[in-house]
């Protein structure tokens, strides 16, 4: 979205600034050599020593000794570990909870909710030996956990993860917050609000550093952050340092969604009704092959009248604004 739309163009004049921003950023974090039925049961073996153990049961309480572990380490640490009802926004309910310390790094809030997940489900003949290790169509609820921190460079960073085996996980990010924290180190004049910056923030600035972010290179820096919490805040509770060693664990990731915003700021003097207007265009699929992470799973594409298309089973349809993509957000 480098490239000034007509809507900006037209009221250049009028406007204080605009930036472009890469927002809210959802990795996929998955073990690929169990995502088959063979390579799930030859890990298995690696990890117990036969599959002779390969069942419902032991799976079940492989993710136990998982609820209990991270429950124990919340504990011990005085994390608040909530349980969600169905429907309940989980970021909402993590708002009071963020740490007001800018310098505070680590797990502050640890929720707990059930969604649908790729359960190994496994069937034995009379002689009990394996006759098929499948994966049913209809993903049973199980316990998935929320796990939000705080990075020194992506700030508020939830990983979401399954407490079966093989241990699908979702990092969760905002590019305004990496953008924040980075004009923060170089003393750049900003001002914030909510998920957007306002009048009085270095926007040519603040457009040049968010444009490092739509770089080949940001894949460099996704990884970090995903590596350096997947495996010393989650996957720890299910298989300690020499379980991952032995069994070979190392995650895989690709974008699962992604999305860009266009921001323009009024200038205060100017007459015009919305302080700050958003556009955002959720070019999923082109951003992130730009970045090379790897195809989204979730592609959303905008029509002639600024719907927003999800190709999938369940189609939903989401008009962003009448006749445009953009929406104003502030009506100052």
């Amino acid at each position: 979205m480098s490239v000034i739309d007509d809507f900006t163009s037209y009221h250049e004049e009028l406007l204080e600034g605009h930036y472009d921003c890469v927002d809210r950023i959802v990795v996929k974090a998955y073990f690929e050599y169990a995502q088959s039925a063979g390579g799930f049961r030859r890990w298995w073996r690696i990890l117990t020593g036969s599959d002779e153990t390969l069942d419902r049961a032991h799976l079940e309480r492989m993710a136990g000794r998982f609820k209990r572990r991270l429950e124990a380490y919340a504990k011990k640490n005085k994390i608040p570990f909530l349980y969600c009802e169905a429907g309940e926004r989980k970021h909402e309910k993590a708002e009071p909870y963020i740490p007001q310390d800018p310098q505070f790094e680590g797990v502050f809030l640890i929720l707990v909710g059930r969604a649908p997940a790729p359960v190994w489900e496994v069937e034995r003949n009379s002689k009990n030996q394996i006759s098929n290790l499948y994966r049913k169509k209809k993903w049973p609820y199980v316990n998935h956990y929320h796990i939000h921190l705080m990075d020194p460079e992506w700030g508020h960073v939830t990983i979401r993860i399954c407490g079966y085996p093989p241990f699908g996980a979702q990092v969760i990010a905002n590019g305004h917050e990496w953008v924040e924290r980075q004009a923060r180190k170089r003393s750049l004049p900003i001002a914030k609000e909510g998920n957007c910056f306002t009048g009085g923030s270095d926007f040519q600035a603040l457009n040049q550093i968010a444009k490092t972010l739509r770089a080949a290179h940001a894949v460099g820096r996704l990884t970090k952050v995903c590596d350096r919490w997947l495996y010393s805040a989650c996957l720890c509770f299910a298989l300690d340092s020499e379980e991952q060693k032995r069994t070979k664990f190392q995650y895989q990731y690709s974008f699962y969604q992604l999305e860009n915003s266009r921001h323009v700021a009024r200038n205060m003097s100017a007459v015009m009704c919305p302080r700050a207007l958003c556009a955002r265009s959720d070019s999923e699929a082109s951003v992130a092959w730009t970045l090379g992470f790897g195809r989204p799973h979730n592609e959303v594409t905008h029509s002639a009248s600024g719907e927003r298309i999800v190709p999938s089973a369940n189609r939903r349809k989401e008009v962003l604004y009448a006749g445009t993509l953009l929406r104003p957000i502030a009506d100052r």
